[in-house]
């Protein structure tokens, strides 16, 4: 089975499973760049081992896309039984998806997620006519359905994948013990009974002044924030909130970012806009309780209310105060429960989730 993937770029999760998906097709990934202008540069996957990689190298769009004809003289091969389209948003994508419509090749578009915004009658209609026509989509869970028909997508032809960051082995098989955790907690500085987590890069859309609002006052516990060091904009947060213990980590690959993960009581996403949230299921496989805003696309199939986590409204410090505390007491079941609903969520069975669609696009 010769299978043609168009994505942006070659980032670390991406790179792990098409490594793992050539070893089941012949695969061949075409990237648009080889990195985002606005993603610390140790943000890189490994080098393909078990399928082809090209970079199109065409012009630089925005901060993560590109711009190349060069995709065509892909497309056009004949020896592609599949064609996937990691995207449609960026103007090689356009490209690709206006001339497989065209000359009516069928195609297979993925999407992470999404939420519909607020737009004019014209920007929603060109989202539909990228969207809208396929052969078959890929998306990773309930909000992902949800976008992908309100832009035309037909549901029958939609096929879910588990989006997944890391491996089976990657996921524990119960919550680190009190000992470990009390190891770790000394070895990374914690001194408060009580440690909370958010990963993420520093950018204002993700909220951490709602983080910082929460735990305002909570002398028993004590937030990092792992993505970057603080800029002035979230220098002048620690010094808008001055009662809340809160510090910031500089970026780190994910085999270091595992002992914060496993050093915690908890795992905290304020992200205002986010499709999916890889961290969720990273945090979750560590055996930690999660709470997330609704504007976190993994969270409608992530977290189940009062059972490893929580769901709050975007923006509303309150609520998320009142569900740390709720969730700090219970840590233990929920980390458990975490785990339970992560351990479907791997690499493994994203390939196989993919090679079961394929076999379906390939019966028509």
């Amino acid at each position: 089975m010769n299978v043609l993937y168009v994505t942006n770029l070659p980032a670390p999760y991406r790179v792990d499973f098409f490594n793992e998906l050539g070893k089941q097709v012949n695969l061949t990934v075409l990237y648009e760049r080889k990195t985002a202008s606005d993603r610390d540069i140790r943000w890189k996957g490994e080098s393909a081992q078990t399928f082809r990689e090209v970079f199109l190298n065409g012009a630089r769009v925005g901060a993560a896309s590109g711009a190349s004809h060069k995709v065509l003289s892909y497309i056009k091969d004949t020896s592609y039984d599949i064609r996937i389209m990691g995207g449609y948003a960026s103007p090689t994508a356009m490209l690709a998806i206006r001339y497989m419509k065209r000359k009516k090749i069928p195609y297979i578009l993925s999407i992470d997620g999404g939420f519909p915004a607020k737009e004019t009658l014209w920007k929603r209609s060109m989202k539909r006519s990228f969207i809208s026509g396929a052969a078959m989509y890929l998306s990773t869970g309930t909000n992902g359905d949800r976008y992908l028909m309100h832009y035309g997508a037909d549901p029958k032809c939609i096929h879910r994948y588990h989006f997944a960051p890391l491996f089976q082995k990657d996921v524990l098989t119960a919550p680190v013990s009190a000992e470990d955790k009390e190891a770790l907690r000394q070895k990374l500085r914690i001194t408060k009974p009580h440690m909370i987590l958010s990963v993420g890069r520093l950018l204002s859309l993700k909220r951490y002044d709602l983080l910082m609002e929460a735990v305002s006052g909570m002398e028993d516990a004590e937030a990092l924030i792992v993505g970057g060091l603080p800029d002035d904009y979230h220098k002048q947060l620690l010094q808008n909130y001055p009662d809340a213990h809160v510090r910031f980590v500089d970026f780190m690959a994910y085999d270091a970012l595992k002992e914060y993960y496993q050093a915690a009581d908890l795992f905290v996403m304020t992200s205002d806009s986010d499709v999916w949230g890889l961290v969720l299921a990273e945090a979750m496989a560590n055996g930690l309780p999660v709470i997330a805003t609704d504007s976190c696309g993994g969270a409608f199939d992530l977290i189940e209310n009062g059972k490893n986590g929580y769901v709050i409204p975007k923006g509303d410090g309150k609520a998320l105060q009142k569900q740390i505390k709720a969730s700090l007491p219970e840590r233990e079941a929920f980390g458990k429960h975490s785990i339970e609903i992560i351990k479907e969520y791997t690499i493994e069975h994203e390939v196989l989730d993919h090679i079961s669609a394929f076999h379906a696009f390939l019966r028509g």
